[in-house]
């Protein structure tokens, strides 16, 4: 009986630490100037999305950002920790404009608890879009 239960405690932990790991697992950090002047005029999405990945939030915790004005017609925008990629791309999905922004990272005070579950929560975003 003492076997079980320590199996069982011993299965959970493993359970535990295995969610732990993929919840805080480090992303690749794609979205840099780099990647940006990789980027040219007349690429298809798949191209682009093979250097940047698809489009959305590879920052590393909860920032704020602004774009500049006049940024609204982006059609796909990725943002990282220090940095920003924005692109227009026409109905074929070729990139037409490209625009870029250097991000003033402003984090958010939050518990360790707290963090733990913004990383929760855009990890299941990532799975379930």
């Amino acid at each position: 009986m003492r076997r079980r239960k320590r199996l069982a405690a011993l299965a959970g932990l493993a359970v535990v630490v295995a969610a732990w790991v993929i919840v805080l697992w480090p992303r690749p950090v794609r979205i840099t100037k780099a990647s940006y002047d990789r980027i040219r005029e007349d690429m298809s999405r798949a191209e682009v999305y093979a250097i940047l990945g698809p489009p959305g939030d590879y920052a590393t915790g909860p920032q704020a950002l602004s774009w500049p004005l006049g940024t609204d017609r982006l059609t796909d925008r990725w943002y990282g920790d220090e940095y920003a990629i924005g692109l227009v791309l026409d109905q074929n999905g070729r990139v037409r404009v490209k625009c870029h922004t250097t991000r003033t990272v402003l984090r958010l005070d939050q518990t360790a608890f707290e963090n733990l579950l913004w990383h929760v929560r855009r990890q299941w975003h990532g799975w379930f879009p």
